[in-house]
């Protein structure tokens, strides 16, 4: 469940990164190919690494696991380790990645993020209409000159039609991730309570909170894997139908 959880915090943190790459390079984004999935790759490798201590502290009892007795300040050192690495820090860089996107896209004037830097050299005719077609944001206007064939490129912006769709496309990605997010609050914040309550007077605090806060956010926490289908269903096929995956 810890290399679960550690990957699907880590698989919404790079659709964050995602989204910023493709506000601030969009001709860079459309031009990635394999990274994506290398991307996956090493997530899934990295968690499953970073979350082997679990072998080292936690022990086997009938029908139940439990961490080792005579090693309290070591799980608990794992324990905040973990938390921290896996769940804190992953979602506040989440946090200030999709608030960059969202000031980036609704409070910046059109246009701003087709910048120079972001005209990529492609090195073939055919390589260049292929990837502007894809990208279907931009047109281009191709002079060949002479023997040297050299290629001008003109970028223009699209139309206003197309503006609002790829912002409201954008606009709803952030908020399906701001409420993963929320879901995923209470489960870190009742692990964070235990973590520091650990080998004193465990769940104490939690008792204080009422005896009912652990249920709701367990139901909280498996209830934001339902975002995983709302995402997939309203932006990564809607875009993938109109050729800009986000």
């Amino acid at each position: 469940m810890h290399v679960s959880s550690a990957i699907s915090v880590y698989c919404w943190l790079t659709l964050s990164i995602m989204r910023f790459y493709a506000v601030k390079c969009p001709i860079k984004y459309r031009l990635m190919w394999k990274e994506p999935q290398m991307a996956l790759i090493g997530v899934v490798l990295a968690c499953a690494t970073l979350e082997s201590w679990i072998l080292v502290t936690v022990k086997y009892f009938q029908h139940s696991c439990d961490d080792s007795s005579d090693k309290p300040l070591l799980a608990t050192f794992f324990h905040l380790s973990d938390l921290i690495l896996m769940l804190i820090i992953p979602s506040l860089a989440r946090l200030i990645l999709d608030m960059t996107v969202f000031i980036s896209v609704y409070f910046s004037l059109p246009g701003n993020s087709f910048t120079k830097n972001n005209k990529s050299t492609i090195s073939t005719l055919d390589s260049l209409e292929l990837r502007i077609k894809r990208m279907s944001c931009v047109e281009t206007n191709l002079e060949l000159k002479g023997a040297d064939l050299q290629i001008n490129e003109t970028f223009v912006i699209r139309s206003d039609k197309y503006a609002k769709n790829r912002n409201s496309i954008f606009f709803r990605a952030i908020i399906i991730s701001a409420i993963n997010l929320m879901l995923n609050m209470p489960a870190i914040l009742q692990r964070f309570l235990v973590t520091i309550d650990y080998g004193h007077n465990q769940n104490a605090i939690l008792d204080a909170l009422g005896s009912h806060y652990e249920n709701i956010a367990q139901l909280l926490y498996f209830s934001q894997f339902a975002c995983n289908a709302l995402y997939l269903s309203t932006t990564i096929y809607e875009t993938m139908g109109q050729g800009s995956a986000i």
